[in-house]
């Protein structure tokens, strides 16, 4: 599938729908054992606005989903990101820090730990996901070989 507009989204989602499938965020599939689900997540890369449309599109059609922002939305945004959660959507942080600090990782644990708070200050975070960095020769999934996220409360 290489159409990724809204309304083939949407398409899609109805046809998964009459074929039996319910869809849910991430956090519903892992805590329940549905026999046909779809968790359904955004990465919201660029265009935090976008995102807003989308869940109200989602909303008008009864669906949740998950919607990971980067750093710099949850520092910008944090209304837009508490609109999306009033709404009943899941948020995560979708983290980059390793890469964001240049492969220093005291630095950039200081700095994913600050950004999770100030984001559990607009809403509930419901998890992490690392945002890919292609032209950093730093892999932000390496921060987890010096720190554990196990043990961030």
């Amino acid at each position: 599938m290489n159409d990724f507009t809204s309304p083939v989204y949407f398409k899609l989602l109805a046809t998964l729908k009459e074929a039996g499938y319910q869809l849910m965020p991430l956090i519903d599939l892992a805590e329940n054992n549905f026999p046909r689900a779809v968790a359904l997540r955004h990465d919201v890369d660029r265009f935090p606005r976008r995102a807003v449309r989308m869940a109200e599109k989602e909303l008008c059609q009864s669906i949740t989903s998950t919607y990971f922002f980067r750093r710099k939305h949850i520092l910008h945004h944090p209304d837009l990101i508490a609109y999306i959660a009033s709404m009943g959507h899941e948020i995560g942080y979708h983290y980059e820090n390793l890469a964001h600090c240049r492969g220093n990782a005291d630095r950039a644990f200081h700095e994913f730990t600050d950004t999770l708070r100030a984001l559990r200050k607009i809403t509930f975070a419901c998890g992490i996901s690392m945002h890919g960095s292609p032209f950093s020769r730093h892999n932000n999934h390496h921060l987890w070989r010096r720190y554990s996220y196990t043990k961030l409360h």
